[in-house]
């Protein structure tokens, strides 16, 4: 720098000069100055200065180049063990794909493969989440789910795989408890009107055959009492008949088939009329009657 500025003043000087010169002249020509001592040039120490200079430079240079080498090869080492671990990551994305998406075809890095596949099934996840929300406010007894569902954000984008799935099975479960509940009181309800039709469909034949039971009971009463009356005509009229006849015709109550009557039943029966008609007949006539009956007894 001081090289430079030497010559550099001493030209201005000796420019300044010619210039007053030369303007001096074109008005009129001046006295004739003593002549000015011309400064000494300035010889620079090559040695010393510009040789210093570059030995400083060289130093630093060097500094510099240590350790931006010792920087490069720290660099150089963390790339390594990232190129490393993306090769590993690929293989085990290889595999990955090979075994949950078989059918699965990709022309890109695996891993890249892999990620667009998990981002695909986290938008899915969530949305069975939400999901969840909307239809878990729905039904009875499912206060526990709401307290796990997470809130709408990060944290529900968030939430792990599979504490989604388990949360879809709880309100799974609770629904189709709920749906065999619904389906038995409709069945129910159901089998109640039914009940009521069925009654009220077979009222009229109810009574049709109440009727008709009331009818045959006493069609039989009235057979029962014209029987009766007959026997007793007979046994007044004729003391040396046969043994009286036995009603064999079934039961009108019961329908129970014919049977034979019992001779301390019919015993019984010929004592009572032996009673009624004693006023009216003589007793000789209910004794030879009851003499046909005491080889039954025996």
């Amino acid at each position: 720098a001081r090289m430079q500025a030497a010559p550099a003043e001493a030209e201005a000087e000796a420019e300044a000069e010619e210039e007053e010169a030369e303007g001096g002249q074109a008005e009129e020509a001046p006295a004739k100055a003593p002549a000015r001592a011309l400064p000494s040039l300035y010889s620079p120490d090559w040695e010393v200065d510009l040789m210093g200079t570059f030995s400083r430079f060289e130093e630093n240079f060097r500094s510099w180049r240590s350790k931006e080498q010792t920087a490069c090869n720290d660099r150089n080492d963390d790339a390594l063990g990232h190129l490393t671990a993306v090769s590993d990551g690929e293989l085990a994305a290889k595999d990955c794909l090979k075994a949950h998406f078989p059918e699965h075809t990709f022309e890109r890095s695996a891993l890249k493969e892999l990620s667009g596949l998990g981002r695909e099934q986290r938008t899915e996840l969530h949305q069975v989440l939400e999901l969840v929300r909307s239809h878990a406010e729905r039904f009875e007894g499912t206060e526990e789910i709401m307290k796990q569902l997470p809130k709408p954000g990060k944290k529900a984008k968030r939430m792990s795989g599979a504490d989604i799935i388990a949360l879809l099975a709880h309100l799974l479960d609770i629904t189709s408890r709920s749906l065999v509940k619904s389906r038995k009181k409709a069945n129910n309800s159901k089998g109640n009107q039914k009940k009521k039709d069925d009654e009220e469909e077979a009222k009229p034949k109810n009574k049709e055959k109440e009727k008709e039971k009331e009818k045959e009971k006493k069609e039989k009463k009235a057979k029962k009492a014209k029987k009766a009356k007959k026997a007793k005509n007979s046994k007044g009229t004729d003391s040396d008949d046969p043994q009286p006849e036995i009603d064999e015709e079934p039961d009108a109550e019961d329908g129970a088939p014919a049977r034979d009557i019992d001779v301390h039943e019919e015993l019984a029966a010929m004592r009572e009329d032996v009673a009624l008609t004693l006023d009216d007949q003589p007793i000789v006539a209910k004794a030879n009657d009851l003499r046909q009956l005491a080889p039954k007894i025996d």
